[in-house]
C-alpha cells in the first residue's frame, strides 16, 4: 500500500476524470436508448464524446479540479466537483439551443442525454475519490496508535478541525463526536460523527475515552469557554484551541495550529503588555527584596528577575524547606551568586527591621497568602 504515500503527478487524476467522462457519456447513451443506440446517434457519437471530453477537460483544467489531493477528499472538494460539472452540463443545453436556433434546428446532445450524465458523472467521480479517502485512513489507521478527538463546534470551523486532524501524518486521531450548543443540530451527523448538545459534554467525557477535546467555536464567550475547560479538565481531558481565521495560514488550517488553551483566552480584556526597557531600568544595580518568596506567585517572580542585572535580590520566606529547593532550583542561574536566601516571617518585626536594615533594599515585594484575607 505505498503508493496512498505518493503524490502522483496531477495530469494523472485529470485522465481518470476524463475516463469516467467518457463512461459516463457512453452509459447516458446507451441507457437513453436502451442499450440500442441508433444508427444515426451512433455515427456521429464519436464527434459528440470528443465534444463532451473538450468541454469536460477544458472545464477540470481552468478550475484545477485535478489539483487537490484524493487521499484527502472532503465535502468542499464534491461541492467543487458538482458545481464544475454542473457548469459543463449547462453549456452543453446553451450549445443545443444555439445550434437548434440559429444553424440546423438540431441538438447536439438530446437533453435527457445530458441529465444522465450529468448524475453520472457526479456520482463517478466523486465516488471514487470517497472511496479512495476511505481505503486511505483504513490503511493511516492500522498499525499506528490512535488517539480520540472530541471537536466543540459542528459548523464550519469544527469541519475544517476535523479535515485537518486527517491530514495530520505522525498521528492518527479519531474523532469521536462533535459537542455544539444549537440544539438545531443535536443527534444529526457530520461526516458519519454525531452531533450531542453542549450539556451533554460531561457524559461524553464521563463515558468515552476522549483524550483531546478541540474548541473550533470561533465566537465563543469567556464564561462559557472556562466552563467548558473546567469539564474536560475534571476529567483529565486536554483542551486545545482553534486559532481565529485571520491567523490561518493561506486560509488553511493544519493541526500545528492547533495550540493548548491560555490564560489570555479566558481574560475578559486586552492582554498587558511589559515593557522591557521600563523593566531594565526599573531593576538594573538594585537590591530586591521578596517576602512569600517560596510560594507560587513569588518563586515565578523571582524567576522573572533573575534575568535582569539586579545588584543583590534577597528572597525571604518562613517556609525553610520550600526555601531549600527553591535554592537549589536556582542554583542553575548565572546570576545566582547575587541572591541570598532567608528565612524569615513578615510577622515577625524584629527579623524584619534586621534584614532591611542589613541590605537596605530599593525594591520591596511583599506577598502574602491572599486567603488569609479573604
Amino acid at each position: 500500500m505505498i503508493w496512498f504515500k505518493n503524490n502522483y503527478p496531477r495530469i494523472w487524476v485529470l485522465f481518470i476524470d476524463l475516463m469516467f467522462c467518457l463512461f459516463s457519456i457512453v452509459l447516458a447513451f446507451s441507457l437513453r436508448f436502451n442499450f440500442s443506440i441508433p444508427p444515426r446517434w451512433l455515427t456521429i457519437l464519436p464527434f459528440i464524446i470528443l465534444f463532451v471530453l473538450l468541454i469536460r477537460g477544458l472545464s477540470f483544467w481552468l478550475n484545477k479540479t485535478h489539483k487537490s489531493i484524493i487521499r484527502y477528499t472532503n465535502t468542499r472538494d464534491v461541492a467543487h466537483i458538482f458545481l464544475v460539472l454542473s457548469g459543463g452540463s449547462i453549456l452543453f443545453v446553451f450549445s443545443n439551443i444555439f445550434r437548434f436556433y440559429l444553424i440546423d434546428g438540431v441538438f447536439i446532445i438530446p437533453l435527457s442525454i445530458i441529465i444522465i450524465d450529468f448524475f453520472t458523472s457526479v456520482f463517478l467521480l466523486t465516488t471514487y475519490r470517497l472511496m479512495i479517502k476511505s481505503l486511505y485512513m483504513d490503511y493511516a489507521y492500522s498499525g499506528k496508535s490512535t488517539v480520540n478527538v472530541a471537536i466543540y463546534g459542528a459548523g464550519e470551523a469544527g469541519i475544517i478541525t476535523k479535515e485537518a486532524l486527517d491530514r495530520d501524518s505522525e498521528i492518527t486521531y479519531r474523532v469521536m463526536a462533535f459537542v455544539d450548543d444549537s440544539p438545531m443540530k443535536a443527534g444529526k451527523k457530520v461526516e458519519g460523527i454525531k452531533i450531542i448538545r453542549g450539556d451533554q459534554l460531561e457524559k461524553l467525557l464521563s463515558t468515552t475515552d476522549i483524550s483531546i477535546l478541540i474548541v473550533a467555536v470561533q465566537n465563543i464567550c469567556v464564561d462559557r469557554k472556562k466552563r467548558i475547560i473546567e469539564t474536560a479538565l475534571k476529567h483529565n481531558t486536554r483542551v486545545l484551541n482553534v486559532p481565529p481565521v485571520s491567523q490561518w495560514i493561506n486560509g488553511q488550517l493544519s493541526f500545528k495550529q492547533i495550540k493548548t488553551v491560555n490564560i489570555e483566552d479566558l481574560l475578559e480584556r486586552e492582554v498587558i503588555s511589559i515593557k522591557r526597557d521600563e523593566l531594565v531600568k526599573e531593576l538594573t544595580n538594585r537590591v530586591i527584596l521578596i517576602t512569600g518568596a517560596a510560594g507560587s506567585i513569588g518563586s515565578e517572580l523571582a524567576k522573572q528577575i533573575i534575568e535582569f542585572d539586579f545588584k543583590k535580590l534577597i528572597l525571604v520566606d518562613q517556609a525553610e524547606t520550600s526555601l531549600f529547593h527553591m535554592e537549589a532550583e536556582f542554583s542553575k542561574y548565572y546570576r545566582f551568586s547575587r541572591t541570598e536566601f532567608l528565612i524569615g516571617d513578615v510577622c515577625n518585626k524584629h527579623r524584619m527591621e534586621k534584614i532591611f536594615n542589613t541590605y537596605k533594599p530599593d525594591l520591596f515585594f511583599m506577598l502574602l497568602l491572599i486567603n488569609m484575607f479573604r
